[in-house]
């Protein structure tokens, strides 16, 4: 399907779908700064990382959803905790879940009580459930009592139980600062295991894992999905072959990759 606008689609090509050739000239010029910065992270290249919060700050919707997305994947710890003003001030709410995923898709351990603090504030906002979501996939071993949008009519409450599970999590990973998913050290084992697992047996396939699947090994997912439908066949060939092919050894747990290259800390 051919479109006259672009977006990082993780029920499409994801990651794979850039340069966006099909866009419309104007589209194409909005979204060239991050085009150059993924395609150079692609190639091992991080150093544009550093332009993606001026891109985000100009940018509409959908270019501002995709920055903060790819900082989260790519960003360095000067640049995510470069972002902790702007996601605990609540100057405006939407850069503070935008950014706060940032955060949660970076995974380290130590962002949660950042996380909390802004979900604090603005438990009350729309979007204010995406955070919610993320803490859950990042603490929980599979989606839980974190997970539910409805504990933020009390989220102090809600904020308590975080925080004692990051404890947990802390105590079990032996570090305040792990990158986490699933409760413990991220693993793309661990990953790979749970999506083939769902895959397998059926139930909801969180579009999320896939995102963090492609972003860390660089496989091209695009295959998961036909229209926005999941294709589990075709999902469980791509990840098959990842594991025939030794993929999982080849990451080491506790890392963060993007598309296979080791990021600095």
């Amino acid at each position: 399907m051919r479109h006259d606008f672009m977006e990082l689609d993780w029920e499409g090509a994801g990651y794979h779908g850039f340069p966006g050739g099909d866009a419309s000239e104007d589209e194409a010029d909005a979204w060239s700064g991050f085009e150059q910065v993924l395609a150079r992270a692609k190639q091992g290249d991080f150093s544009g990382v550093g332009q993606l919060p001026a891109i985000y700050e100009e940018a509409d919707w959908m270019l501002g959803a995709a920055c903060a997305e790819l900082m989260g994947d790519i960003g360095d710890r000067r640049v995510l905790e470069s972002l902790h003003p702007a996601v605990t001030a609540i100057l405006d709410p939407t850069y503070s879940v935008d950014l706060g995923r940032t955060l949660a898709i970076a995974g380290h351990l130590s962002s949660v009580p950042v996380l909390l603090e802004a979900l604090v504030k603005l438990a009350d906002f729309e979007d204010a459930p995406a955070l919610v979501q993320m803490l859950s996939v990042m603490l929980e071993p599979e989606p839980g009592a974190l997970g539910d949008i409805g504990r933020l009519d009390d989220v102090e409450a809600y904020a308590d139980h975080v925080r004692r599970q990051a404890a947990v999590v802390a105590a079990r990973t032996g570090s305040p600062d792990a990158v986490v998913m699933f409760g413990d050290v991220f693993s793309v084992e661990r990953l790979v295991a749970v999506m083939r697992q769902r895959l397998a047996e059926g139930g909801r396939f969180d579009p999320y894992w896939r995102h963090r699947f492609e972003a860390t090994t660089g496989v091209d997912c695009s295959g998961f999905y036909e229209d926005g439908i999941l294709q589990p066949l075709q999902a469980l060939a791509v990840i098959e072959e990842f594991e025939d092919l030794g993929g999982t050894g080849r990451y080491e747990p506790g890392r963060r990759y993007f598309f296979g290259h080791v990021l600095p800390d």
